[in-house]
């Protein structure tokens, strides 16, 4: 079986040391790591050049902008039987593939994803807390209605890797691309965990826009493109939409 990594990074090569550090430790080695850099950093070329392996792929990108578009790239590079996301300022857990692996042989016709843990850090990087999030609770059925699932916790198999990301979504476009997969797939819980989502205290090394409206125009577009088939569910995302509106008029020049 191969298991491919796409590595999106965006000028922070000591958090990208860290990040491909934690694939290069894992006891089941990824078939290839898909490293995408839109911005031409030095320091990155350097990181990627002692890191990477022969059989990786390292690829800049300058021109483009976004964690969508290297994304979409890391996809049409692929050759791999299933593959999974990590952006650089995230980790992995040395056995998170070696678990996923009897997960992903077993899972016909669906997306697996599993549980991942918080890492909250202080500014400089010192972890505080580490907190384990379970998703066997969450009912996958009210995906369309908010995210519960980060990037890094689920895999997509080779059948799906048609599917892309929309640029042109400010933010939360990996929640629209999820939902696209599961257009054409279920989801399915896997109850392990390997996934790390680090949280940085006051973080400003984020090139994601925090601002509000960017956020709300966003979700609008995903509610109004991935309706429910669920009468209930739709019923309130269509509040929601009204409510998003609503809203989007009144800060409108």
């Amino acid at each position: 079986m191969k298991i491919d990594v796409i590595v999106t990074s965006h000028g922070r090569p000591e958090l990208l040391a860290r990040c491909l550090g934690s694939l290069m430790v894992q006891t089941r080695p990824p078939t290839r790591i898909i490293l995408c850099n839109d911005d031409g950093d030095r320091e990155v070329r350097r990181v990627a050049a002692e890191t990477l392996r022969p059989q990786d792929v390292f690829l800049s990108v300058p021109h483009l902008r976004g964690p969508a578009g290297t994304r979409n790239l890391g996809i049409e590079t692929t050759m791999a039987d299933w593959f999974v996301f990590l952006d650089d300022d995230d980790t992995f857990a040395p056995d998170y593939l070696a678990q996923a692996e009897p997960h992903l042989a077993g899972c016909t016709n669906a997306i697996p994803y599993c549980n991942y843990h918080v890492v909250r850090e202080s500014h400089d990087g010192e972890v505080q807390k580490v907190v384990r999030h379970g998703l066997g609770r969450h009912d996958p059925a009210l995906l369309p209605l908010r995210n519960f699932i980060p990037i890094g916790a689920y895999f997509v198999p080779a059948a799906l890797g048609d599917l892309r990301f929309d640029p042109s979504l400010k933010q939360v476009e990996d929640w629209d691309y999820l939902l696209s997969l599961t257009g054409r797939l279920p989801l399915r819980h896997c109850n392990f965990q390997g996934s790390r989502y680090h949280k940085r205290e006051a973080d400003k090394t984020t090139r994601r826009s925090s601002g509000a409206q960017d956020r709300e125009e966003s979700v609008f577009r995903i509610l109004e493109r991935h309706p429910s088939g669920d009468p209930a569910i739709a019923g309130l995302q269509r509040k929601r939409i009204k409510r998003l509106r609503r809203s989007l008029s009144e800060i409108a020049p």
